[in-house]
């Protein structure tokens, strides 16, 4: 009878002592709205800009693959991205949003593509005749914003180091709230160098792919 007594007390006691701590988790898993972070779509890149008002100055970093956008001299948000391999070095330089497309595709390079709609070879110069069974389709740069000649800023590949034909590609997420936030004429200043590290990289895929063949 003690035992069983003693058995039905624990378990009274056990949950008691339950409801007072998920009762404790519960209320702090509440904080309240001027307590909470920054929201970060991806743990990749941040975006904190007033919907309100315009991004009125991007920067590209080639040295440490980044880009910065301002409002009124405030940063708003920063994100990896990918620019020109060697060879077809993005230039550092003062530019402007010379034009907008959402939905663009490249008119120079593309890629070739089976029957069963896979991509079989990536980064196919416009005009390239493809083998037989496979057809050419036009890369996609969706959120396109051109600085000079054909380079722009558009969602792409991120790959870690340079390694585009000159384009500045983002983060999907971060091209989308970029391309709404950034009206045409909008400054765009490229800073720095294509780092060492990329000369490297590009060696090494070739050696890989030729030892490969």
């Amino acid at each position: 009878m003690r035992l069983f007594l003693f058995s039905l007390g624990s378990l009274i006691w056990a949950c008691v002592c339950g409801c007072v701590i998920l009762g404790f988790l519960s209320g702090c898993s509440h904080l309240p709205m001027g307590q909470e972070p920054v929201a970060r779509a991806s743990p990749a890149y941040w975006w904190d800009a007033d919907p309100g008002q315009p991004v009125n100055l991007i920067v590209i970093r080639l040295s440490d693959q980044k880009v910065l956008a301002y409002q009124n001299g405030r940063l708003v948000g920063e994100g990896p991205v990918c620019t020109g391999k060697p060879g077809y070095e993005t230039r550092p330089g003062r530019y402007r949003v010379l034009e907008k497309d959402r939905y663009h595709r490249s008119t120079l390079y593309g890629c070739f593509v089976d029957r069963a709609g896979h991509v079989v070879e990536y980064g196919v110069p416009a005009g390239s005749h493809p083998p037989p069974g496979l057809h050419y389709e036009p890369a996609d740069m969706f959120y396109y914003m051109r600085i000079y000649d054909a380079v722009g800023m558009h969602a792409g590949w991120l790959v870690g180091y340079p390694a585009s034909h000159g384009c500045i590609r983002l983060l999907e997420g971060f091209a989308q709230r970029l391309f709404d936030a950034t009206p045409v004429g909008t400054p765009v200043l490229v800073v720095g160098s294509t780092p060492a590290e990329a000369r490297g990289s590009l060696a090494r895929q070739s050696r890989r792919v030729q030892s490969s063949q």
